[in-house]
């Protein structure tokens, strides 16, 4: 059958060339229906049920989107006249920040005392003219026992205030909104979220060049989505030309045939201009995961094209004509081709187990730019080489070379095998250190602005990550219970000696100070009111006390049937956070089950998802490992073959894995993906080698030390040159700073790597154990 159809694809080739270019141009129509969303919201499905319980609380209270501002006093102190006057003059511009609709600062902040009968409520610092000493002291003490203020406004050593401005931002479409009107909905909310990010750059700048006295950050989830889509756009303009440049390079120094590079380029990037266009049939967005798929397709191509060229370049070296040697070329590499390009597309196709939507983007159209690389490397690179490269008059280098490494190993297979397989076993000892974090702050490498002023906010202001209940009491008006109030108030007290909470925010503590007030300002009153009529009259004394923007919408929704109670923490790691909610959930259930609430939050969102998306993508990784080794198995229909190459094809990701356990140490939902990516690529080094070295044992009747022989000869330079140009090709990847991609790309190249080695140093020796006692 090989025959036949290597026959078919010279002797048609100019007719199939045709038909792949025009197959191109029809998926490259699709790009036209492409759009950008890189809101944090691609991440989950709409009804998963942190997302839903996060638009409910988004619906029921004052919006969490925001912008904030951390601003940190030198010389050790905020509560200095000049430093007030600056937190003051922030505030009031944050109010002009496009789409903001509330500011909290300390500057701002509702204090209240009474005078006789009468609650007076005004900010806390109103007046920054006449601030003398005894003001600053008496503001100094207010807000660093004001449990509103403290750990969350004001750090505790007073250095450090946090400004934070509340945002109603278009809201993010529906999914069943026509394409068009989608696409003009996403538009709109990623132009509204640049322009509230470019106002808040340039208040920060202007202040951090114009003060000596204090340094500003910028935190907020408006930041972090900027930060998406700007580093989707770095990575766009720069890491995808800067491979294609590596890659013509690699190709250049590898092959030494520029009509070979020619080849192989138009390849590659017909692949990935197939691919970009299927993202647009498919329907898909474009963002910051599902953008990677044309660097994985272009390396991945690259490998097709290369094993086709090198027999190609070989046959030519050994005195063939133009047409005998592709024939014979595409003969030995059709099988190969073909069977590592559908493990490949299983492997990436697995990833649809993950629990998020642009990781199963990314698997489905790398799966369709992988199936498509190799109809092009057989349809159309014949033509370009038949028509480029004419004769080659020497053996390769590469070719002797790997003769030697082939004697090296079939001499010393026994020490290589023993050796390899004990230091691949102490690796993936490593494994268990490896721990689950997905922190959208960590999403960023240090550098960026954002995760600096996470990094910074750990060091001065820690409570940066908030996750939120929404406690119920069923009716209107039953907020001013002072049984649903002590339930409260419970939960509270709970959640603040819970470890890494820095402070609670809830309407508890509002009731409590208006109760102290009332009742002369004595401690002993710092407490809830006794009854439901005073804490109603207390409630509507304070509402009708607070100026425009600062209502308590932010602790209690319209109808006063719930109240909002808000942990802000310290930054942990995924589990440790995902068992706090839990904890938090359990605790209420077991206190009061009519109050149970899901803790709310981005932060909760995605430190579920990760857990949830790891143990998805580790039953995908090994369906994909059962449905690989089965597709090998019938393709070669050999058990002997098939068991044989389920070690160099299953071990290198465990591995990579224990060597990221021993250097990083930290897994997120890129790290998640890559056995997925990696499986179907890794294989293709085993499966080509395997058949090269079965093509000399079963056709040509070569013993199994010649057949080691001939496999490094002819496959040997291909799988390092494969490997080189995706080793590289992924390594790019490190260069963004976006760290799920980071993490993936350095991964993957460390995998790839290391299966190198397999296929080098166990594979043979584990043939040669197996078919020598068939030659006596």
């Amino acid at each position: 059958m090989e025959r036949r159809l290597s026959h078919i694809l010279v002797q048609h080739r100019i007719i199939l060339s045709v038909l792949s270019l025009l197959l191109t141009l029809l998926l490259a129509v699709g790009a036209k229906n492409l759009y950008v969303n890189n809101n944090y919201n691609i991440f989950f499905d709409l009804d998963d049920p942190q997302v839903v319980d996060h638009e409910l609380h988004q619906s029921i209270y004052t919006k969490t989107d925001n912008i904030a501002f951390l601003v940190h006093s030198v010389k050790g102190d905020i509560f200095t006249a000049s430093n007030l006057a600056l937190v003051k003059n922030i505030t009031e511009q944050a109010w002009q920040t496009p789409f903001s609709i509330r500011v909290d600062s300390l500057t701002n902040f509702q204090n209240s005392w009474a005078e006789g009968d009468e609650l007076v409520v005004e900010d806390l610092v109103d007046d920054t003219s006449v601030l003398d000493e005894n003001a600053l002291s008496k503001i100094k003490q207010t807000a660093l026992t004001e449990k509103q203020l403290l750990n969350r406004v004001i750090s505790h050593d007073g250095a450090t205030t946090l400004i934070n401005v509340s945002l109603e931002i278009p809201e993010y479409p529906d999914e069943a909104m026509p394409h068009q009107q989608r696409v003009e909905a996403l538009q709109q909310r990623e132009e509204a979220v640049a322009e509230i990010v470019s106002y808040g750059r340039q208040l920060r700048n202007n202040i951090n060049s114009s003060s000596t006295e204090v340094i500003v950050h910028m935190l907020g989830e408006a930041i972090i989505n900027h930060n998406l889509t700007e580093s989707s756009d770095r990575d766009a303009k720069t890491l995808i030309p800067l491979m294609f440049l590596v890659i013509i390079l690699t190709l250049a120094i590898l092959l030494r045939s520029i009509g070979g590079i020619v080849g192989a380029v138009t390849v590659i990037f017909l692949s990935v201009v197939a691919a970009v266009g299927g993202l647009g049939w498919f329907g898909y967005s474009l963002n910051m995961v599902n953008s990677v798929a044309p660097i994985i397709i272009l390396t991945i191509a690259v490998c097709d094209s290369v094993h086709l060229l090198s027999v190609y370049l070989y046959n030519l070296s050994l005195g063939q004509s133009v047409a005998d040697s592709m024939r014979n070329s595409l003969e030995v590499n059709l099988h190969p081709i073909f069977i590592t390009s559908l493990t490949t597309a299983v492997g990436f196709l697995t990833l649809n187990f993950s629990e998020s939507p642009p990781f199963r983007e990314l698997g489905n159209i790398s799966a369709l730019g992988v199936m498509f690389a190799m109809l092009l490397t057989l349809l159309l690179l014949p033509t370009i080489s038949m028509l480029l490269i004419r004769k080659r008059t020497q053996r390769s280098e590469k070719s002797k070379l790997a003769g030697k490494l082939a004697e090296f190993i079939i001499r010393h297979r026994k020490p290589s095998f023993i050796i390899t397989l004990l230091v691949s076993i102490s690796l993936i000892s490593f494994i268990p250190f490896n721990k689950i974090n997905d922190d959208p702050a960590l999403y960023f490498k240090q550098g960026n602005s954002y995760r600096d002023a996470i990094d910074f906010s750990q060091k001065t202001l820690p409570g940066a990550f908030d996750i939120n209940f929404s406690l119920s009491c069923g009716s209107d008006g039953c907020i001013h219970d002072p049984l649903f109030l002590a339930k409260a108030e419970e939960f509270e007290k709970w959640l603040l000696v819970q470890p890494n909470v820095e402070s609670v925010a809830s309407y508890v503590d509002v009731i409590k100070r208006i109760n102290r007030n009332l009742h002369g300002d004595e401690p002993s009153h710092y407490v809830l009111p006794s009854d439901m009529q005073s804490s109603a009259q207390y409630n509507l004394l304070y509402e009708l006390s607070l100026p425009y923007g600062l209502d308590l919408n932010n602790l209690i929704n319209f109808e006063k049937s719930s109240l909002r109670v808000s942990a802000f923490t310290r930054q942990v790691t995924t589990g440790e956070f995902v068992a706090f909610e839990a904890a938090a959930r359990q605790w209420l259930d077991e206190y009061d089950p009519e109050l149970g609430s899901r803790g709310s939050s981005i932060r909760i969102m995605f430190a579920s998802l990760g857990e949830k998306n790891i143990y998805g993508m580790m039953w995908g990784a090994l369906l994909a490992l059962v449905g690989v080794t089965l597709t090998i198995l019938l393709s070669l229909r050999s058990l002997k073959y098939a068991a044989i190459s389920f070690i160099p094809n299953s071990l290198p990701a465990a591995i990579a894995l224990g060597m990221w356990g021993a250097s990083v140490a930290e897994v997120n939902m890129g790290v998640a993906a890559v056995f997925s990516i990696t499986l179907g690529i890794i294989i293709d080094d085993s499966v080509h080698f395997i058949s090269k070295y079965r093509r000399a044992r079963e056709i040509d009747g070569k013993s199994a030390e010649e057949s080691i022989h001939y496999a490094f000869e002819t496959v040997g330079p291909a799988l390092a040159t494969t490997t080189v140009v995706l080793a590289i090709g992924f390594s790019m990847l490190i260069l963004s700073d976006f760290n799920l991609n980071v993490y993936l790309g350095a991964l993957t190249a460390m995998t790839v790597a290391i299966a190198l080695i397999f296929d080098f140093f166990i594979l043979p020796p584990l043939l040669l154990f197996f078919d020598r006692a068939d030659d006596g």
